[in-house]
């Protein structure tokens, strides 16, 4: 059964080792990340200790931010089982975050907890916004539409907005003129 298998299946130090300066960490880092020993991880990186349990291979793996099967060399690819639906965007940024220290990963959660509350606020007020414009509409439309809205615009002496279109009388009207029939214009006195 074991000539079936190019190699025995161990911890992959090369990858071990390309973890860790992923993250710029050093054997002691990791030691504080993981909770596995100095001395193990100097044993287990300097090949004298030719086995290492699943416990700590797991431990390595978590703390590293990839699967147990990419440190011993089953896969290629470092992103944990359940994350495999990343883009390679997201899955970029994780190895990029891990790489951060965890107070710094908590800084960063920070932030991006604050822009998703920002984000849901603005869509919550796009939303009222769409809201208020429906009813606004639907007012207009009670009113008699968008011509008679204009006409009590121009009545109460306001620069109406441009509901329909621009209008073809550009004089302003007085404040108080009925919007039904204008009043007659001043005539001229030639002389």
């Amino acid at each position: 059964m074991m000539a079936c298998m190019e190699k025995k299946p161990g911890l992959n130090v090369e990858r071990l080792n390309e973890m860790m300066e992923r993250r710029g960490w050093g054997p002691g880092e990791l030691a504080y990340q993981s909770g596995v020993g100095y001395d193990t991880i100097y044993k287990i990186r300097s090949a004298k200790r030719p086995r290492t349990s699943a416990e700590i291979l797991a431990q390595l793996a978590q703390a590293l931010g990839c699967s147990v099967d990419y440190l011993v060399g089953l896969t290629d690819s470092p992103v944990p089982y359940g994350k495999q639906s990343l883009s390679p965007l997201q899955q970029a940024l994780m190895v990029e975050i891990g790489k951060l220290s965890p107070r710094r990963q908590r800084d960063l959660w920070q932030i991006v907890a604050g822009l998703l509350r920002a984000d849901a606020e603005d869509r919550a007020s796009l939303e009222r916004d769409l809201r208020v414009n429906r009813q606004l509409r639907e007012a207009v439309e009670r009113l008699g539409g968008e011509q008679a809205l204009q006409e009590l615009f121009e009545w109460l002496g306001f620069s109406p907005p441009a509901l329909a279109g621009e209008r073809s009388d550009p004089q302003p009207r007085r404040a108080g003129a009925l919007p039904s029939g204008e009043e007659p214009d001043e005539e001229e006195e030639d002389g």
